[in-house]
């Protein structure tokens, strides 16, 4: 999301949550977008790098312990498919 996006939520969201400030939703936008948006943009950027961190702990964890990733994605999510790692294709042992 950029800036511009950010600031369109906003107005959809006061023009929908508080109707009474419809017609005021540009001002309130702006002035809210420009105060709030370096924090959001900061956290958008920490969140696209856990991302890549978190993608890069799962390609480590599955190409050097696979049997120990398997293990650590159930017990958390009790399924061996998202979280943390794609399924082995059947029949796949070498991975």
């Amino acid at each position: 999301m950029n800036e511009d996006e950010f600031r369109r939520r906003i107005e959809v969201y006061v023009e929908t949550d508080l109707p009474d400030l419809a017609d005021d939703r540009e001002r309130i936008a702006t002035a809210l977008s420009h105060q709030l948006w370096p924090l959001v943009n900061g956290w958008q950027a920490q969140m696209h790098t856990f991302g890549g961190l978190l993608r890069w702990v799962g390609e480590r964890l599955q190409a050097d312990w696979p049997d120990a990733a398997a293990r650590l994605q159930f017990e958390q999510t009790g399924s061996e498919t998202g979280w943390l790692l794609s399924p082995r294709p059947s029949g796949d042992e070498s991975a």
